[in-house]
């Protein structure tokens, strides 16, 4: 169930201003049968659960975004957006926390302009560029417990789900292509570098225990580096 209030203002013909207020309620989320449990699918990117699930979860997003967006003209564009929001999921457990996607705000910038070259201008240089910020994802902190016979082991406090964030997250993204148009035919070479600064942004940890210790070891999970894509295209 989404309901949006939003504003929007024409500055004028290639340019715009939007102002958006939302709620988004989720029912029938699938949680685990367990009703011990603080899974939901609600936090899941990928995978299949190893469990039983039952649709009795419920969540919530709520928000405010604002954007600005200047459609293409005079070769060149660019949309700028920005949001605060919260993400919250209810598991079987009966007890609210926040997704693993409650970073609490996000930001993003793209912008791109053609240059054109050649003696009537028919060929063309494009720039792009994109950046991405928000806040990092949640994370769940573990504990260490002791059994009867002294062997160590981990365990997370329910109290504590999701209560963690890794570092921000920033991302740049670069693009670049030239295209030649000829009488019969055009060949278009691009450069597409995601990652630009080769950034490695946490997206979740590991926990481990130290050997012969009572430490807890903290190995942060990166995404990918930079990826860099090169495109060569003829059209016909």
């Amino acid at each position: 169930m989404h309901h949006v209030v939003g504003y929007d203002l024409s500055v004028r013909p290639d340019l715009r201003v939007k102002v958006e207020a939302y709620y988004q309620y989720l029912y029938d989320v699938p949680v685990s049968a367990n009703p011990a449990s603080t899974y939901s699918r609600l936090n899941s990117e990928h995978g299949i659960p190893d469990s039983t699930l039952q649709n009795n979860g419920t969540g919530y997003n709520k928000g405010i975004e604002v954007t600005v967006e200047k459609f293409y003209g005079d070769n060149y564009y660019f949309l700028a957006t920005g949001s605060v929001f919260d993400s919250k999921y209810k598991p079987a457990n009966g007890h609210t926390y926040s997704t693993y996607f409650n970073t609490k705000y996000q930001a993003n910038f793209l912008a791109g302009k053609d240059f054109r070259l050649g003696k009537t201008g028919e060929n063309v240089f494009s720039l792009n560029f994109r950046t991405l910020i928000h806040g990092g994802f949640r994370y769940t902190p573990q504990t260490i417990g002791t059994t009867a016979t002294g062997i160590n082991y981990l365990y997370s406090v329910d109290s504590d789900t999701y209560s963690k964030q890794a570092p921000d997250y920033l991302r740049f993204d670069l693009g670049l292509k030239y295209r030649r148009n000829n009488p019969r035919y055009s060949w278009i070479i691009s450069l597409d570098i995601q990652n630009l600064t080769n950034r490695e942004n946490v997206i979740d940890y590991n926990f481990m225990i130290a050997p012969n210790d009572d430490q807890i070891i903290v190995d942060p999970i990166t995404g990918i580096g930079i990826i860099p894509v090169l495109n060569f295209k003829v059209e016909f």
